[in-house]
């Protein structure tokens, strides 16, 4: 399987971390108002089998606070994925996806708790 990577392309992104995490990250938070959801179009070289990691983590898991109210969903072409993401571990993580079968333009789709579906 061939490696490649897809990145939301917005217009700001949260710098705070880019000591921890090692680059800025896609925060949906509209402080109790749904957001848009984040989508972007893949392009890749050939269509095919991919495995989809997202990198991720639970924002209240460091003081054992139920919920995860940052879960989100990943949809690829329409077809959500199986797992529910950020709602394991406290600390930055590659979270496994699943296998997905992607075209040439592959539309990505993030999706969750306070994110309204496009």
């Amino acid at each position: 399987m061939r490696r490649e990577s897809v990145e939301f392309r917005v217009s700001r992104f949260k710098f705070e971390s880019m000591e921890v995490m090692g680059s800025p990250y896609l925060l949906a938070h509209g402080l109790g108002v749904p957001v848009k959801a984040a989508v972007t179009t893949a392009r890749f070289a050939s269509p095919g089998p991919r495995r989809v990691w997202v990198r991720t983590r639970d924002w209240v898991a460091p003081w054992n606070a139920p919920g995860a109210p940052g879960r989100f969903q990943v949809v690829v072409n329409g077809r959500p994925l199986t797992n529910t993401f950020g709602t394991e571990g406290a600390h930055w993580h590659w979270q496994d996806g699943e296998v997905v079968n992607v075209t040439a333009e592959t539309r990505v789709t993030r999706e969750g708790n306070g994110v309204s579906p496009v």
